[in-house]
């Protein structure tokens, strides 16, 4: 990874992706191992840009996938998906077990890769008292369920990260903040700018900071607040544009010249 010692040596090609909008528009499609014409277009040659994420997103579509939400079309067994702790919780329940040890055997799921089942029950009957033997072969079948479903979970977690890679260029805290105290110095005074002269949500400091910090020529959100609070607020000095998805291919085609608009920051009338 390149280190740069100033915000000036960022490369402003770059088209930063908010959680939303890759929720929405693009992961179903890439799931489905579809091509995004709207990728497409940013990386052709003609155009020169490159589509990016901030590793954040990918930490929260994960946290999504675990939730579970039928509003998003990506949670779907169409795609892989086993579902999400609602299931563990179901897993718990037959077995009578309860609720709590959701979160005890997630993490012990991990102790029970590559154990043979088989051979672990016969071994549980044997030394378990004829009193409680029936409950503990119940139980330990239980364990054998919950941990093919967290291991299916995190393997479509894993299926959404190679996608995410094929498509973006994923921006970690490195690329944001670097490594030297020059460049540091930049980031912490760009933080402090937006937190005591901007109105940028709570919630979307990091993903600001990321896409100014590293001159992306535009973000790209479905996000109200993001779009008009921080996109007008934000010093004219910086010149990534706020642009709503349905308006990426006209910011395209003039270059992401403007960095706001009422058009280019709201959805078409409908």
């Amino acid at each position: 990874m390149t280190m740069r010692r100033s915000l000036e040596d960022y490369d402003r090609r770059l088209v930063v992706f908010d959680t939303n909008v890759v929720e929405a528009r693009y992961l179903e499609p890439l799931l489905r191992g579809q091509d995004c014409r709207d990728l497409a277009r940013l990386r052709d040659p003609a155009a020169g840009y490159s589509p990016a994420i901030f590793i954040k997103s990918y930490y929260e579509i994960c946290q999504h996938a675990k939730h579970g939400t039928k509003k998003l079309r990506w949670c779907s067994a169409e795609y892989g998906y086993p579902g999400g702790l609602d299931v563990g919780r179901r897993i718990l329940s037959k077995a009578g077990l309860s609720a709590e040890n959701l979160y005890w055997w997630f993490s012990m799921a991990e102790e029970w890769r590559g154990l043979d089942w088989r051979e672990h029950e016969a071994e549980l009957t044997r030394l378990a008292a004829p009193s409680v033997r029936r409950k503990v072969v119940q139980e330990c079948s239980a364990r054998r369920e919950f941990a093919s479903w967290k291991f299916s979970l995190s393997a479509f977690c894993e299926r959404i990260w190679a996608a995410l890679q094929s498509e973006f260029t994923v921006l970690t805290p490195h690329d944001v903040y670097g490594f030297q105290g020059e460049h540091l110095d930049e980031v912490f005074q760009l933080e402090q700018d937006l937190a005591e002269r901007r109105i940028v949500p709570s919630e979307d400091f990091e993903i600001v900071t990321a896409a100014l910090a590293v001159r992306a020529s535009a973000l790209v959100t479905i996000d109200k607040a993001l779009l008009t609070q921080a996109g007008m607020s934000i010093d004219l000095n910086w010149k990534t544009a706020f642009v709503h998805p349905d308006h990426l291919m006209d910011a395209l085609d003039s270059g992401f010249a403007v960095r706001w608009s009422a058009v280019q920051a709201s959805p078409p009338a409908s």
